[in-house]
């Protein structure tokens, strides 16, 4: 017996015990995938650029590491995205946001626990979970690192910020940005959120169609487009 499959032996034990020890796989498939609905989905995920100034290369690029927050429900979730807002809230420090949210360290652990369950369930976080953008760069990062996993994506957020004067800080509303969109093969929905003081200064219906029209050019028309402001 060669090498492979000997490994391949050892596999079909692993699984053969994980089936039988495991109470959660000896469940019947429906209601395994009700309870991974459960733990993995109703979440939002904000996927941001943390850059750090002080460290900054010699041609002035900042130092930047990709960072996510998960966010226990998606209410409460919209309702911290804006932590602290400057011009660009994607310079933001994100510490507060992971304290207010209540990130979890073991959100995902379930995946971790056998090859069985991950097989099951690996794509329901993408799936079932709505993903924010505040930055263009960090939609970009995120992608290339991410394989092919995001084409399960249905819902994304896009967050925009208005400052006192109104001007509406770039990023997502970039077109480099946009172009992205087409990459979330399975998009479903659009979220978009706007907030800061410099709102009053706009008709906020103007505002939402300069905004959708941007959205609706990229996606096309079967994405729902949902927008919401804050003062």
């Amino acid at each position: 017996m060669d090498s492979t499959s000997i490994g391949n032996l050892g596999l079909s034990k692993i699984h053969l015990r994980d089936t039988q020890e495991s109470p959660l796989l000896q469940l019947p498939a429906e209601l395994r995938i009700k309870i991974y609905e459960y733990v993995l989905g109703n979440k939002s995920i904000l996927i941001d650029l943390e850059r750090e100034w002080a460290g900054r290369q010699a041609n002035g690029t900042p130092t930047a590491k990709l960072v996510s927050n998960i966010c226990p429900s998606l209410t409460r979730a919209k309702a911290n995205l804006n932590v602290v807002p400057t011009r660009y809230p994607s310079f933001n420090k994100r510490e507060n946001l992971s304290q207010q949210t209540d990130k979890p360290s073991n959100t995902f652990a379930i995946l971790k626990v056998c090859r069985r369950i991950n097989a099951e369930a690996k794509l329901l976080p993408f799936f079932l979970n709505v993903f924010w953008f505040n930055d263009g760069a960090a939609m970009s990062a995120w992608l290339a690192i991410t394989g092919v996993s995001y084409n399960a994506i249905r819902a994304i957020g896009m967050s925009y910020y208005c400052d006192e004067s109104g001007y509406v800080a770039p990023g997502l509303t970039a077109s480099a940005a946009l172009r992205r969109l087409r990459d979330f093969a399975a998009l479903r929905r659009i979220e978009a959120q706007i907030a800061g003081p410099g709102l009053i200064r706009w008709n906020m219906l103007q505002l939402q169609q300069i905004i959708a029209l941007g959205l609706r050019n990229r996606v096309g028309p079967a994405v729902e487009i949902s927008m919401e402001w804050t003062y």
